[in-house]
């Protein structure tokens, strides 16, 4: 009878795991987090396995109860920290990459559209390839908000990977753009101080 009745629980799991996402969290879970809820929106390309998605579920339970409690407020700001740390508890080193990736990639596309205009605004433009030069910036990005996700509170650990991220994989593009506005800003500098004397 034991075994049966572990059977349908099973059964109604499996079937509440493939049902679950972010609007349909179970009891006090819904609507407690948005990253949580990404989390599990996205869990099929993130690959988790149902043990994890059991942790995210229970994860978004525990920040509602300390929502209620006042512990989490939106004075104090601070449920993104209890989101973050459960998701690094919770997710392995590919699946954070990963989950921040889709968290992050709005974001990061708006900031590689800017130094583009700029590009075209500075004559760089048309040695570069405008995909491949976007996406390149988007990558740098998306690993630049990786490092700050995964660093928040470690100042020093931060600093240095991200001095090493820009060693390595600052894009090309990016420094002759600010090359180009260096040159731009001294040449008028200097027709300014021309002006000046005459």
């Amino acid at each position: 009878m034991q075994k049966k009745r572990s059977e349908e629980v099973g059964k109604v799991r499996d079937k509440y795991r493939k049902r679950i996402s972010q609007v349909t969290m179970k009891n006090d879970s819904k609507g407690a987090t948005y990253n949580l809820g990404l989390v599990l929106e996205t869990r099929e390309r993130l690959n988790l396995t149902d043990a994890q998605v059991d942790s995210v579920v229970s994860a978004a339970q525990q920040i509602k109860a300390l929502q209620k409690s006042g512990e989490i407020t939106k004075e104090k700001n601070n449920r993104w920290e209890y989101e973050r740390t459960y998701i690094m508890q919770i997710l392995d080193e590919a699946q954070l990459g990963d989950f921040l990736a889709i968290r992050n990639y709005d974001y990061a596309l708006s900031v590689a559209q800017r130094p583009w205009k700029e590009m075209r605004q500075y004559d760089v433009a048309f040695e570069y390839d405008s995909v491949a030069t976007v996406r390149q910036i988007i990558v740098y990005q998306l690993n630049k908000n990786r490092l700050q996700y995964i660093y928040k509170g470690n100042d020093a650990m931060l600093k240095e990977m991200e001095d090493y991220l820009y060693r390595t994989a600052y894009p090309p593009a990016l420094k002759q753009l600010r090359v180009a506005k260096q040159q731009r800003n001294n040449n008028q500098e200097a027709t300014e101080q021309n002006e000046l004397i005459f």
